[in-house]
């Protein structure tokens, strides 16, 4: 039998990986750019950003766009940052509950009055009993 003079290649070619950057991000690397604040390069380093071919990209796609000087165009903050943002505000919800549920309690023994409402069913149940006597007067 003759032998194949067919090469078979070892080398597989090996899968891009592309990496998807937020809207925001790129915003914020453009401004930068434009503004002196970074280089293209100084900017893949920090970003991590690995062609600088996607930089001239965004620069040409968002450069003309109107930026206001004064607006920054930063990226969102991170999840950990959301997060404490939000507990913080849970906790000052709290306690501006406590203080009017406090004030309702207060006025209810000064004036005698009941302002906290029945709740749905109870209100419910006294209304239908209200409707029928009505009826039968």
């Amino acid at each position: 039998m003759k032998k194949s003079n067919k090469k078979i290649s070892t080398n597989s070619k090996k899968k891009r990986t592309y990496n998807k950057y937020s809207y925001a991000l790129k915003r914020k690397i453009v401004n930068d750019i434009l503004k002196g604040i970074l280089s293209k390069e100084e900017a893949m380093l920090r970003y991590g950003i690995r062609s600088r071919q996607s930089i001239n990209y965004w620069l040409s796609k968002f450069g003309l766009l109107n930026y206001r000087t004064e607006k920054n165009y930063g990226m969102k903050q991170s999840p950990e940052e959301k997060i404490k943002e939000l507990e913080a505000r849970i906790e000052e919800l709290e306690n501006a509950k406590i203080v009017l549920n406090l004030a309702i309690d207060i006025a209810d023994e000064e004036f005698g009055t009941q302002i906290r409402k029945k709740c749905l069913p109870q209100s419910l149940a006294a209304s239908k009993k209200h409707k029928t006597g009505k009826n039968l007067k």
